[in-house]
């Protein structure tokens, strides 16, 4: 007789049963949050091309203009559009350019000009200033601001721009 040691199929379906239920308990959470990190990486992307855009004035010494598409949903950096697609299509949750429940009343300003266009010259100092926002299908709101030193700010509206 030999000795062998096993999971019966009891054991099994206990152990498949309980994986079951706690994907049951963690799916909605992974689907409601979704949103929210899909509009924090477009914001982080977004301030992270603006700034590298910035760094790219200052090495080669030269204007580097990002523009502001809001009704595409897009940016154009130096000729390139970004991203490939819109906004909503790359980011998805749709994300876009918006204010959300911030209460602000335009998605892209930027003072004195208002054209939706910053330009960065050869020492990192911007043309003006301006905000742009992002928005979701959930309404939450951040904020990309960029002052005439070329100072980039990312903030969430959390009832307050933090």
């Amino acid at each position: 007789m030999t000795n062998k040691k096993a999971f019966t199929l009891v054991e099994l379906c206990v152990v498949i049963a309980i994986i079951g239920i706690i994907a049951l308990i963690a799916a909605p959470n992974l689907v409601t949050g979704l949103p929210k990190y899909r509009i924090k990486r477009a914001a982080r992307d977004i301030t992270s091309k603006i700034r590298a855009a910035r760094s790219e004035a200052i090495k080669t010494s030269s204007n580097i203009t990002i523009e502001f598409d809001t009704d595409r949903n897009q940016y154009r950096i130096g000729g390139d559009w970004y991203p490939g697609s819109s906004l909503s299509n790359y980011y998805g949750s749709g994300v876009s350019f918006g204010v959300g429940n911030s209460g602000e009343t335009d998605e892209c300003t930027f003072l004195p000009d208002d054209d939706d266009s910053i330009t960065f010259n050869s020492r990192g100092i911007s043309n003006n200033a301006g905000e742009i926002y992002l928005t979701n299908t959930q309404n939450a709101a951040y904020r990309i601001q960029i002052n005439i030193a070329g100072n980039i700010r990312l903030q969430q509206w959390t009832g307050s721009w933090e």
